[in-house]
């Protein structure tokens, strides 16, 4: 990661614990200390603001996956890649060979971080076209929050759990990486998705790499096919051509 990109995820731990130094001391200072560094919390709150805006002036935060498939007779991984920016984020698959402008144009999902909803499209179906997106809400799952631990890939990822759509998925976050973003549709975490599996193995998505890089990306063409109960009433029609 270039020294920028750790400047927000070290600032931001400062400020996480001065917002918990505030809480702990709460009951033990003096009324004008404890304002003194209410103001400090504060302050560093500001500040990670203006530093994490700065840095989308010109950059993008660049996130690789490992995704595996475990259904094949002979275990294929490939890699996924999300593109974070200031407004939105932009997941599909990519190359860690390539650079970013050489890589896939057309994202599979765009997630609007300041708004509820995000596109996601699908190449496959029966009359549409690979720029056609369908909405859906950004981050509907419950999320349960178990507490376990694990590291992986020398980080420390806490377990989160959800039931969606039909699937039982688990989630393990980094708290230490302020994006609360992650493979697919999935995100709404107090931290990165730096592993992401559900119970039957079909989707299995290890963190590869996460590094700033120049904006060079940009959406060139948005169909709208519809909302996702269009989405959902046609389907079925896809998945019958598809077998």
């Amino acid at each position: 990661m270039k020294m920028s990109l750790l400047k927000i995820i070290l600032f931001n731990n400062i400020r996480k614990w001065f917002i918990s130094l505030v809480f702990y001391l709460r009951k033990y200072m003096r009324p004008c200390k404890l304002f003194f560094t209410t103001f400090i919390c504060l302050l560093s709150s500001f500040v990670y603001a203006q530093l994490n805006k700065n840095f989308f002036n010109d950059s993008v935060i660049v996130v690789r996956y490992n995704n595996t498939n475990y259904l094949s007779q002979l275990k294929t991984t490939r890699i996924m890649k999300l593109i974070i920016d200031r407004d939105a984020s932009y997941f599909f698959i990519s190359n860690p060979d390539f650079k970013i402008e050489e890589e896939g144009k057309i994202p599979s999902i765009i997630k609007y971080i300041d708004s509820n909803k995000l596109l996601f499209n699908q190449p496959m179906m029966p009359k549409y076209d690979k720029y056609n997106y369908f909405s859906d809400s950004l981050y509907p799952m419950k999320w349960n929050l178990t507490g376990k631990k694990e590291v992986i890939n020398g980080r420390v990822g806490y377990e989160a759990t959800t039931f969606f759509r039909g699937r039982y998925f688990t989630a393990f976050y980094d708290p230490n990486i302020p994006f609360n973003n992650g493979p697919m549709k999935f995100g709404g975490l107090p931290g990165m998705i730096i592993r992401f599996y559900d119970k039957d193995r079909i989707f299995y998505y290890d963190l590869h790499s996460i590094i700033q890089e120049p904006r060079t990306f940009k959406v060139n063409k948005i169909n709208w096919g519809g909302d996702y109960k269009t989405f959902l009433s046609i389907y079925p029609e896809w998945r019958r051509k598809l077998e």
